[in-house]
């Protein structure tokens, strides 16, 4: 675009937002901005290195604030009424803002008082308003403006009932019976509690087949007609009597809730900094972006120790500087007792999905699948050729796969794009090194290897919960294997995860040398979950990058990434960390890592699908050692052959994605 019309263009716009400010239309100038200006995820810090040793202060952005919540999105009048209520909160409501700062009480040691008063101002819905109107970063996601662009819920009977659902089933040949791999259409008709059929979309449906076995089950895609209407669809793959289930996992009311406290609130939880040295302490309030309650003017930019963008408030005190953090934690409080919800969303967020059931429709159909020939089923793939090995598939290959992925059979997952293989310990592990990355789900993964590769520990856990890295090491194989607990946010509850013990995992990748052979595993989800999908989105921008860094020096190292799983029970404050946004943080995952090269050394693992077909209840899945196989099956033996695309193709992408990082966190 010539330099004069881009003037032209500028000059315009902003003779239009003047024109809006003039009429008091400032959310609408905002959001104008924010469709003018290319929507991204930077805020434009201004940085400067204090003369204090280790000072790193981010100060006030230099661009555009984040826009602004519009007054009617939340009722503060409710909030404030309900606080009222509470005789903890008065002191709360004359001054929210300094409950978030360290105050005067005749000694420099207040990190224990400081997390109280943070404790007591953040179960009393945090007040602070200036900090609960803006938004976390300056745009919302697709799915978070679909949402919010309906009323919230004024009364649970509205909400989708699971008695009055109707499922039918429909079959191509409209027969009762069908024949193996011939596709078959639920048809789920949502009712609201009163008997009223609903006419909008956005719950979040699930459906699967069982087989009179019990054990063995396929899940089925689900398309949203966003009229109340959805329809699933799959192919049986083995003969048999099946049942379908349908769940109402999460309905539109109770997700449209969670999004409006993830804008609020950032995290559903607490998170704090801890600042020491011998001649003071004190505790801050921390979160992914510079946005925090209190009003803090000075941040601590501690992006560089977590890997991806982290901010805490400075501490007020002047023996004190950033250099001086010692690790975060989330206080002794689990999760807010105060939303910014109408009474009926706010007995749908803390009753109705606290229950530890599956939320099943009461309509389940059969239908009856017979072989259509005197082959065996179910058929490798499918029956598509060619079948290749699992370690054989391009990563590519792995991504964009429609639901299901894949189906569990004699508690095997079969994968529908590849042939599970026989492995040997030396194909798995010889001359490889194995890193972990994520949360505990993972650990369990890292105990599975080491049983099997025969590896003595180097570094082990001391304690059941264990938040700290783990390593250990088989001389004769020359392989070794550590896992990592990712950075903030994290949730460590009271105990203080402290410096070292959560690892970068940018850091731990960009440490890798040109010549190992590497296979990366990584899980960044259940801990994540109850944060606003931005923290997702920015640490998995800085994960890709390391990546790519990488891949460009070392061409034996692979990646493989899991995706969320669904559990039906989280923790008591299910709303708190879940699989409640599990769908849109995995769309996240499919677009952050969007390129084919890209994809080529980085293996997707459909854990939600695995876990669907299983009905996993807990948040550590019971049967995980399925998704342990097929991460073997993807895995051994691929480093047996130079992984990756030719260097010029790989290199071009490089070039591309690191102009893109430049306009990221």
């Amino acid at each position: 675009m010539p330099k004069l019309k881009r003037l032209v263009l500028v000059s315009g716009a902003i003779t239009v937002i003047a024109l809006l400010l003039l009429n008091d239309r400032l959310n609408v100038a905002t959001r104008f901005l924010s469709v003018f200006i290319k929507p991204s995820l930077s805020h434009g810090y201004s940085r400067k290195n204090s003369a204090q040793s280790g000072d790193q202060v981010a100060e006030k952005p230099i661009t555009r604030e984040p826009p602004i919540l519009k007054v009617t999105d939340y009722n503060m009048d409710a909030l404030l009424q309900e606080a009222r209520q509470k005789p903890k909160c008065a002191e709360v409501i004359k001054d929210p803002k300094s409950f978030w700062k360290s105050q005067e009480t005749g000694s420099k040691f207040t990190a224990s008082q400081d997390v109280i008063r943070m404790g007591t101002a953040f179960r009393c819905g945090i007040l602070d308003e200036e900090f609960l109107r803006r938004l976390p970063y300056d745009t919302l996601y697709p799915f978070e403006r679909k949402y919010l662009s309906e009323p919230p819920a004024k009364s649970l009977d509205g909400v989708t009932s699971l008695q009055k659902t109707l499922v039918t089933l429909v079959t191509a040949s409209k027969r009762s019976e069908v024949k193996v791999e011939e596709k078959v259409t639920v048809r789920v008709e949502t009712w609201d509690a009163s008997g009223r059929r609903k006419s909008l979309g956005g719950d979040e449906v699930w459906v699967w087949f069982v087989d009179s076995t019990g054990h063995n089950a396929i899940t089925a895609s689900v398309r949203d007609l966003y009229n109340g209407t959805y329809v699933a669809s799959t192919a049986f793959r083995w003969p048999g009597t099946y049942r379908v289930k349908v769940a109402i996992a999460y309905p539109r009311e109770y997700l449209r809730a969670l999004i409006l406290t993830h804008l609020m609130y950032k995290h559903t939880r607490l998170f704090l900094g801890h600042f020491a040295n011998g001649k003071a302490n004190e505790t801050t309030p921390c979160y992914h972006t510079h946005i925090l309650p209190g009003g803090y003017t000075e941040l601590c930019d501690l992006t560089s120790t977590n890997g991806s963008p982290w901010y805490c408030g400075r501490p007020v005190k002047t023996e004190l500087t950033c250099g001086d953090y010692k690790g975060g934690h989330n206080g002794d409080v689990k999760a807010t007792e105060m939303l910014p919800l109408t009474p009926s969303e706010f007995k749908l967020i803390h009753t109705s999905y606290r229950t530890h059931t599956t939320h099943l429709v009461n309509i389940s159909p059969t239908v009856t699948v017979i072989a259509p020939d005197e082959q065996e089923y179910p058929r490798a793939c499918g029956g598509l050729t060619p079948c290749p090995l699992c370690n054989a598939v391009a990563g590519r290959h792995t991504w964009d796969l429609p639901q299901p992925t894949g189906y569990i059979y004699n508690n095997i997952w079969y994968p529908l794009n590849c042939r599970p293989h026989a492995y040997t310990t030396q194909q798995c592990f010889k001359n490889t090194e194995w890193i972990l990355l994520g949360d505990s789900n993972l650990r369990s993964h890292y105990y599975a290897f080491s049983e099997q590769a025969g590896a003595a520990d180097i570094q082990k856990a001391l304690t059941k919960k264990w938040h700290k890295p783990l390593s250990c090491k088989n001389e004769s194989l020359n392989f070794s294997m550590s896992w990592g607990p990712h950075t903030q946010p994290f949730l460590n509850g009271p105990l203080l995860a402290e410096l070292g013990s959560l690892l970068s995992s940018t850091a731990v990748i960009d440490n890798l040398s040109s010549t190992g052979r590497y296979v990366i595993v990584m899980n960044h989800f259940y801990h994540i979950s109850g944060s606003h999908l931005s923290s997702l989105h920015v640490k998995l921008v800085a994960i890709r990058d390391a990546l790519v860094r990488l891949f460009r020096r070392n061409k034996h190292a692979i990646a493989i990434l899991l995706s969320p799983h669904i559990s039906w029970r989280g923790w008591s404050e299910h709303f708190g960390a879940g699989d409640m946004l599990g769908r849109h943080m995995m769309e996240l995952e499919h677009q952050v890592f969007s390129e084919p090269t890209l994809r080529d050394r980085v293996i997707y693992i459909p854990a939600w699908d695995i876990t669907q077909a299983i009905e996993n209840v807990d948040f550590h899945p019971s049967r995980y050692k399925l998704i342990t196989a097929l991460i073997q099956n993807y895995a051994c033996g691929r480093l047996e052959e130079r992984v990756g695309q030719p260097d010029s193709e790989f290199n071009l992408y490089v070039q591309q994605v690191s102009s893109e990082t430049n306009m990221m966190v």
